[in-house]
C-alpha cells in the first residue's frame, strides 16, 4: 500500500516519489524519466519527484518492490 501512496497521475502523466539515489537512477535510466522536484531538509537532498511517461507506470512499479 505504501508503495501505491508514490505513484500518483497528474493529468496526462505520472509521478512517482522516490526517496534513495540509487532508486533514482534506476528509475531514471529505465524510463528516461524528467526529475520535477526535489525535496530538502538543512541542506540535503532527501527526495525527488520524477515525471514518467504513463505506459510506464509497470516499470516503475517493479523498481519499487525490488
Amino acid at each position: 500500500m505504501a508503495q501505491q501512496k508514490r505513484i500518483w497521475k497528474v493529468f496526462n502523466s505520472w509521478r512517482v516519489h522516490i526517496d534513495g539515489k540509487r532508486l533514482l537512477n534506476r528509475v531514471l535510466k529505465e524510463t528516461d524519466g524528467e526529475i520535477v522536484s526535489e525535496y530538502s531538509k538543512k541542506g540535503k537532498i532527501i527526495g525527488w519527484d520524477v515525471e514518467i511517461e504513463a505506459d510506464l507506470v509497470g516499470i516503475v512499479r517493479k523498481l519499487l518492490k525490488d
